[in-house]
């Protein structure tokens, strides 16, 4: 596309345009161009803008990537819902990620620009796993807020964001816009004009549109028309088609995503890139100086000269700014091409290019020197990308990190950081952590200038970006303005300064801060832990809270211990959660996982072709691959298993232990070494065999079928006898369980062995018979407990394998007799686990009613012996002794309620409290608890996988 601006219309119109069906009754608009095998870059317009926008930047970045830029919903060709609801930024950021599904794309770096850049920041919370960076021109990022902050308000706070309340209202607005189309693009785009008529209705958002236009335009910029003739008339004309009910929409949602976003992230960890305009009128840099504290993956340009709409009035510099921060993979270098920097440009010197990638880092104190309080707030020229709390140091273990040991900058702009990009939440090898001592100098007039910005999409605090709650009732709070704010703020709470004192609230953004705290704040992580876990308590901390206890402090901080990463609830996916946790803190699980041995064992024939093991193990890499206190989202995994079982697409409360059932036999299906089974036979009974025998041909059966490193661990032999009353007659069955449901007994009960089947074969599970439930409730309970607090596990396993006689009435059909008779059916262990799982049934189900069984169960932290419950001639390769290592937990009742996780680190062999997305210390688990619902146990001398 040539630099002639006489024939750009025409030019466009030759890209490739497509469109895409991403919702019921919704078509997206969009161009497609360079090389599809590319790096896919998504560029997203703002207010009122379309696709159009991006005319200039497409020719230059599509040489070397694959770029896609659309119209968004309500805007240009794509289409306009008239309900306002449609305009939620849940349903925009998931027309972006329906159209990545549709073209095939797993991952893509997000630009946005103006409203452009607001939605790009929802994308990386809503969809974190489909973003690879992002860059925001102009649009600061606020995390999604705990107070609703209306129009009215807004507009006295910071009256030049009162266009919003005329907006808001849309239907005068749009009927407004929608007569003068040529008027509203003249007055924003064109030199300035005279004042709208006095008794406009509009006549302050005019005045707006003005400032806007003014800040861009020429007589400030020195440069040509923003706009042609012929790009005004096709601004016109696009409109004059759409009009702009759908566009006013987006100012309308605030209440809507507000709902929709509580529960949202604060902090966003992808590489991240802004570009503020010195001379932009609203969106002004300032605005932008806490962003470090939620963004820390964060670069900042600012381009001096430019206004609110820099991207055509600095066509080639925007471009270079993406392109020299590092728009391309590693080893695909431009051309060269003529000299375009601009005076008016300014530059972080930290900034990563292909050309210097790990630039070598000036040392703290220098960066300080180099970074006074005051340069923080100075849009004229000065660079807000490294105020001094801003300064973020990294261990050398990333790939070009020098082996010394010592700090270098972070240097990761939003596209430079696809040469080296790993998925959410893993990270790398390096600790990112704010430094207490130069946080300490950050400016407060910063502070104060960023404290009055607005919140783009959501009904966040105008004087909160960290994502704090107010605390209006608490003088003492941290959060609460200071004297040094000098009284700018608006509202209870300012944004935190970082500084020792505040050094909580940084570690509540799932930053780590691992420098000397001074004597002003916490001193140890005892009194850290005990500061977040009361602030959470007062609901102060929303964000994912982390602690560690004083006992491993020390070694907590020369080991940097890994797997304490929280799971953030997607909508009612604690029951995942927790199971999960579980899971991944089974040292060889972790191990195998991580390792990425599970890529080399997939079995292509299953039901998912490996996408099932694939997400879990890109989780376990997250869970694990950090050694930051932070939260990941598992959406890639929930996707996968909901297109498998439509029962957990949803949000739904679900059982934890039908999901734990599910996940592992996915899992196995997904990694059997089997890949042809041998045909199935009937397994003959025979009486005289021996037990040995008849046990090793069943267990062969099995393994000859079914092989994995998911069985390995979790797989274990029942041997269920009954024996007719009449004529002896015995009948042997052994079956394969991955874990045992256990009855919570009031009295010991007949119940058959809960076997896994495969949940892709549709294979019958063997349930409880009916009437064992109603039978226990009438006997009214009674016997004897070995726990001096009424039960035990060993109760439990006790009432599970003691031998049960059964009446005739119950429908026993003797094989020898040819009738039904009494039975005597005695179930034991015959080959033990390398993985304890052990079901406590809760949920009890009658004729008549559901209830939660509340009965507290105690278990042993350590020694669990299965000796007694084993049969005489069982196969025991190993030791029959079990420690604890996980506790998923339910509090609540049947129809609803809460699931967490209680697990043991294996790297420190320390216990941690797992609540979604929060990870606290905890001395050891409840070991008598009436919420226990699910236990991992370890078997001593645990054998290694077969790998």
């Amino acid at each position: 596309m040539s630099s002639d601006t006489s024939s750009i219309v025409a030019q466009w119109e030759q890209l490739d345009h497509h469109f895409a069906d991403v919702a019921p009754g919704i078509q997206l608009h969009y161009v497609d161009a360079g090389p599809r095998d590319a790096t896919p870059v998504v560029l997203v317009h703002g207010w009122p803008d379309l696709a159009f926008a991006w005319r200039y930047h497409i020719a230059e970045l599509s040489k070397t990537y694959r770029v896609i830029a659309p119209d968004l919903r309500g805007f240009g060709r794509s289409s306009v819902p008239q309900e306002t609801a449609a305009y939620g930024s849940k349903n925009i950021t998931s027309d972006l990620a329906k159209l990545l599904d549709i073209l095939n794309l797993p991952r893509a770096v997000f630009v946005g620009h103006d409203w452009g850049g607001s939605i790009i920041y929802r994308m990386a919370l809503y969809h974190p796993e489909r973003v690879l960076a992002i860059a925001a021109f102009l649009t600061p990022y606020y995390p999604p807020g705990d107070k609703y902050i209306d129009l009215d308000t807004l507009a006295v706070v910071s009256p030049s964001l009162g266009y919003m309340k005329f907006l808001a209202d849309t239907e005068a607005s749009s009927k407004h816009l929608e007569n003068a189309p040529s008027q509203v693009f003249t007055v924003m785009f064109r030199p300035p004009q005279p004042p709208a008529p006095a008794g406009t209705p509009a006549v302050a958002f005019i005045d707006v549109l003005r400032g806007i236009g003014h800040s861009s335009h020429p007589m400030y910029t020195q440069r040509s028309e923003l706009l042609s003739e012929e790009e005004l008339a096709f601004y016109v004309a696009e409109y004059a088609k759409s009009g702009f009910k759908g566009a006013v929409n987006y100012y309308a949602t605030r209440a809507i995503d507000f709902e929709t976003e509580r529960e949202l992230p604060r902090v966003i960890p992808h590489p991240a890139l802004y570009v503020g305009g010195g001379r932009d009128a609203v969106l002004k840099p300032e605005m932008a100086a806490h962003m470090p504290q939620v963004v820390p993956r964060l670069e900042t340009v600012i381009v001096e000269e430019g206004g609110h709409w820099l991207l055509w009035s600095h066509k080639a510099e925007t471009t270079d700014v993406l392109l020299t921060s590092g728009a391309r993979p590693r080893g695909q270098q431009p051309a060269p091409s003529p000299e375009r920097e601009d005076p008016g440009m300014v530059k972080s010197e930290h900034m990563v290019s292909l050309r210097n990638p790990f630039p070598r880092a000036k040392k703290t104190a220098d960066i300080n020197d180099a970074t006074t309080p005051s340069s923080a707030s100075k849009p004229a020229g000065k660079l807000l990308s490294r105020p001094s709390n801003r300064i973020v140091s990294h261990s050398t273990s990333e790939a070009a990190g020098s082996s010394s040991g010592g700090s270098r900058s972070m240097a990761s702009s939003a596209l430079a950081s696809l040469t080296r990009f790993q998925p959410l939440g893993m990270g790398s090898s390096s600790n990112q952590s704010l430094s207490a001592s130069s946080a300490s100098s950050t400016s407060a007039a910063s502070l104060s200038s960023a404290s009055t910005s607005h919140s783009f999409g959501n009904g966040d605090s105008l004087s909160r970006s960290s994502g704090l709650r107010d605390r209006d009732d608490d003088p003492s709070s941290n959060s609460k303005v200071g004297a040094a704010s000098n009284g700018a703020s608006v509202g209870s709470s300012t944004l935190p300064s970082l500084s020792a004192s505040t050094s909580q609230a940084a570690s509540t953004s799932n930053i780590t801060v691992s420098a000397p705290l001074s004597s002003s704040g916490p001193a140890s992580y005892q009194q850290r832990h005990q500061l977040a876990s009361q602030n959470r308590d007062a609901g102060v901390l929303p964000g994912p809270s982390v602690s560690t206890p004083s006992a491993v402090a020390e070694a907590l901080n020369k080991s940097n211990p890994r797997g304490l990463v929280g799971l953030q609830n997607l909508g009612n996916t604690c029951f995942m959660n927790s199971c999960l946790q579980c899971v991944s803190n089974i040292p060889s699980v972790a191990q195998y996982f991580a390792s990425n041995v599970h890529a080399k064992e997939v079995n292509e024939a299953s039901p998912t072709k490996g996408a099932l093991a694939f997400a879990f193990g890109d989780l376990m890499k997250a869970l694990w691959g950090s050694d930051k206190f932070s939260s990941v989202r598992p959406s890639e995994l929930k996707r996968v298993i909901g297109k498998v079982a439509s029962r957990f697409t949803g949000y739904e409360q679900q059982d934890a232990q039908e999901f734990l059932r599910f996940l592992l036999d996915g899992l196995h299906e997904d990694l059997n070494r089997i890949k042809k089974k041998p045909a199935y036979y009937e397994i003959k009974d025979r009486e005289r065999a021996k037990d040995r025998d008849v046990s090793d041909e069943h267990w062969r059966f099995y393994s000859e079928r079914n092989l994995s490193a998911l069985s390995e661990l979790f797989c274990g032999q029942l041997r269920s006898e009954i024996r007719c009353s009449t004529c002896g007659h015995r009948s042997l069955c052994f079956d394969v369980f991955w874990d045992l449901s256990l009855p919570v007994p009031k009295k010991p009960k007949s119940l058959q062995p809960m076997r896994i089947a495969s949940v892709f074969a549709s294979k019958q599970h063997a349930a409880p018979r009916a009437g064992d439930d109603e039978r226990a409730a009438a006997a009214g309970g009674g016997g004897a407990s070995t726990s001096p607090n009424g039960c035990s596990v060993r109760d439990c396993l006790k009432a599970y394998t003691d031998q049960e006689l059964l009446a005739e009435g119950d429908a026993y059909y003797c094989a020898k007799c040819k009738t039904h008779r009494a039975v005597a059916k005695k179930i034991s262990l015959y080959r033990l686990p390398q993985v304890l799982v052990l079901h406590l049934k809760r949920f009890s189900y009658s004729t008549f009613s559901r209830d939660k069984v509340s009965t507290a169960i105690q278990f042993p932290l350590l020694g669990l012996d299965l000796a007694e419950y084993c049969a005489a001639d069982a196969v025991v390769d190993g030791s029959t002794e079990y420690d604890l290592t996980g506790v998923v937990h339910h509090v609540g009742s049947l129809n609803g309620g809460h699931y967490t996780a209680e697990c043991l680190n294996k790297d420190t062999q320390e216990w941690f409290d797992f609540d979604d997305a929060s990870v606290a210390a905890v001395k050891k688990p409840q070991l008598c608890s009436s919420s226990a619902y699910i236990l991992f146990f370890r078997r001593r001398e645990e054998r290694s996988l077969t790998i």
